[in-house]
């Protein structure tokens, strides 16, 4: 997963509030789903007969866009702790988009020496 753009931002006293656009590229693998709770997700052994298996081939390389709101409170000049969450929109492949608006949250702590 490989995300590429730019941030603009502003910061309020303590708080640093931004928001991140950009690109997003991401390659799906195969993927084996397993609906039985009971089933054992060991590719050796799966559900009898496949029952509450699903297989999805590679999906190849996915890509649209993504936006990232952040917000940082400085606990003082050099400790800043981050929180931000990123939503993304796949536009490629045209067909078959069985993953999409993938969605992602961090959590950071940033020191300057």
């Amino acid at each position: 997963r490989t995300m590429v753009g730019g941030q603009l931002g502003s910061a309020i006293g303590p708080f640093s509030f931004g928001v991140g656009v950009g690109v997003e590229m991401n390659r799906i693998g195969p993927i084996v789903v397993f609906t039985d709770k009971s089933c054992i997700p060991d590719p050796d052994r799966l559900c009898p007969d496949g029952a509450g298996t699903q297989r999805f081939s590679d999906h190849g390389l996915h890509w649209g866009i993504r936006v990232r709101p952040r917000i940082g409170w400085a606990l003082s000049d050099s400790f800043t702790v981050s929180s931000a969450v990123g939503v993304g929109y796949y536009f490629s492949p045209l067909e078959s988009r069985l993953f999409n608006f993938p969605v992602s949250t961090e959590m950071g702590v940033e020191y300057r020496f």
